[in-house]
């Protein structure tokens, strides 16, 4: 776990900062991990079931669109 001043610190360079090139899976798990005060596993679960959810929204039966609201939106080309 980040104390609560490291976790200050994270989030001022990690979101305050220019990007200069494309974050990674593992660079967004440290920072939602810091951030939120969980454990990295616990957003690496998260992800792995919206990973999931993606992919059903988006199969052959489901209904070809996923929407996280105000984050982003999936849709299915055919």
């Amino acid at each position: 776990m980040v104390r609560n001043s490291e976790r200050s610190k994270l989030v001022q360079s990690a979101l305050r900062r220019p990007v200069k090139a494309a974050r990674t899976k593992s660079d967004i798990v440290r920072v939602l991990a810091a951030v939120g005060g969980l454990a990295k596993k616990d957003v690496q679960k998260v992800f792995e079931v919206l990973s999931e959810l993606i992919a059903m929204d988006l199969g052959k039966k489901g209904p070809g669109l996923f929407t996280l609201p105000g984050l982003m939106k999936i849709t299915r080309v055919h």
